[in-house]
């Protein structure tokens, strides 16, 4: 059923895993919004665990224990802090493992087919026979991916271009 097997799945992963995936589109949302414009806070400078419980409304040690589990085991990204008597995190971001797990990804409008028919068509309007004979390897190489790294290159890539985009 899931890829790792956690204490509950359904009451503590699933709804974390969403908040994280909230917290992350209301960050692209308000970056248009420069009057409540809190980069810091937007990007996950800070400690992102009471916000994450209150979401929830998991207790924060099980917030804790549940993120340090999602990070070891590949659903999250991001940075572990512990000093002498805490443990934090701060920039966390959700992986398309994570993605998958909670059904966001990939979305209808982008699976691998798409990609490959996109490079397809764009490789059959080019005049160029050189630059077509590129697009025709990068169709291959998209095409030959496996699943896991296909959504991980997707994902990735497209976190670029929004950042690209947002002027980060």
């Amino acid at each position: 059923m899931n890829e790792v097997a956690y204490d509950d799945w359904e009451h503590q992963v699933l709804p974390l895993l969403r908040a994280i995936r909230e917290k992350e589109d209301e960050a692209a949302a308000s970056i248009a919004d420069a009057s409540h414009l809190d980069i810091g806070k937007l990007i996950g400078l800070y400690d992102e665990e009471p916000e994450l419980a209150q979401r929830t409304g998991l207790p924060l040690g099980t917030v804790l224990i549940v993120i340090q589990r999602l990070l070891e085991d590949g659903f999250l990204t991001g940075e572990r802090h512990l000093d002498q008597c805490s443990l934090s995190f701060a920039k966390l971001r959700i992986t398309g493992q994570g993605l998958r797990a909670i059904g966001a990804w990939p979305s209808e409008g982008l699976s691998q087919k798409a990609v490959v028919d996109l490079i397809e068509s764009i490789a059959n309007r080019v005049t160029d026979p050189d630059e077509r004979t590129r697009l025709g390897r990068l169709k291959d190489a998209f095409s030959q991916l496996g699943r896991d790294t296909f959504v991980h290159v997707s994902g990735e890539l497209a976190k670029m271009l929004a950042s690209k985009a947002m002027g980060m």
